[in-house]
């Protein structure tokens, strides 16, 4: 029954032509709507799909010991997750050797990872525009209807001002509808996507700690091994010009005497040189 009335109402309105006002402002409506889609969700849900395929993708880089070249080539398919990238995990030591880097919590925040084709204030001011369009069509509906009555004839031209009523609030709850929905799923979309930036966020925050230490102890290993083996070149200088000097001076002594002080001067060495060697 309620479906009947309303093709009913919908036949009475075109042919009085009020149907096809309705139909061009709900076309309106639509069209705006559709082209909002384009400027906010889907370059919102993109977006998503490829920080959450980069996370997955790092995670298995670290899991192999992969090293940072690997994943610099890797957050290069997003420009935003390659800038933030490359102010933390990346960032070169200043002047004084300290790490002039952007924590990962601040160069992954969300809104620094939205993308480029992303219109956030388009999104916020879509319900108020959907409503507003509502109310541009109530209006509209209303001058049609009562633009129709003759005051002369006031009962007979009743039907005007009902049809022009249809086209007003039919604008009006397409207006609203299209506002509750937006404010609801924009919601969902951006805090999908926010969840993922920070789910990216905890793993360049792995890199970040990982990239600090290793290269710490990198440096610092790299250090103490060329110390020792500057030790190690000059004990065994050290170590053939005492020899010379020894062979030099035990050759007027007797055999005996000779034996005791090479093993005297050599011994010393060849151990303090095995213990540099076992270090």
């Amino acid at each position: 029954m309620i479906i009947e009335s309303v093709l009913q109402s919908l036949r009475a309105a075109a042919s009085d032509g009020h149907w096809r006002v309705t139909s061009v402002f709900i076309a309106v409506q639509l069209l705006f709507f559709f082209g909002m889609i384009t400027c906010t969700w889907i370059p919102l849900f993109q977006a998503r799909k490829r920080l959450k395929s980069i996370r997955v993708s790092l995670r298995e880089l670290r899991s192999r010991d992969a090293d940072r070249e690997a994943a610099r080539k890797l957050v290069a398919l997003d420009q935003r997750v390659a800038r933030a990238w490359s102010q933390s995990v990346d960032a070169q030591r200043d002047m004084e050797g300290k790490f002039d880097a952007l924590e990962p919590e601040v160069a992954f925040e969300p809104p620094r990872l939205l993308p480029a084709k992303y219109y956030m204030r388009l999104d916020a001011a879509a319900p108020g525009l959907f409503t507003a369009f509502g109310i541009l069509g109530t209006f509209a509906g209303l001058y049609i209807g009562f633009d129709g009555i003759d005051p002369a004839a006031a009962t007979e031209s009743i039907g005007g001002l009902i049809g022009g009523m249809k086209v007003a609030f039919l604008n009006s709850l397409v207006g609203v509808s299209l506002s509750i929905f937006w404010s609801c799923f924009s919601r969902v979309f951006r805090h999908v996507f926010d969840q993922a930036a920070r789910t990216l966020q905890e793993e360049a925050e792995e890199w970040f700690d990982g990239r600090g230490l290793s290269d710490e102890l990198r440096t610092g290993f790299s250090s103490v091994t060329a110390a020792l083996q500057e030790v190690k070149c000059s004990l065994e200088d050290l170590r053939e010009s005492t020899e010379r000097s020894s062979e030099a001076l035990l050759n007027g002594l007797s055999p005996k005497l000779a034996e005791s002080m090479k093993v005297l001067v050599t011994t010393p060495f060849e151990q303090l040189t095995r213990s540099v060697e076992a270090f």
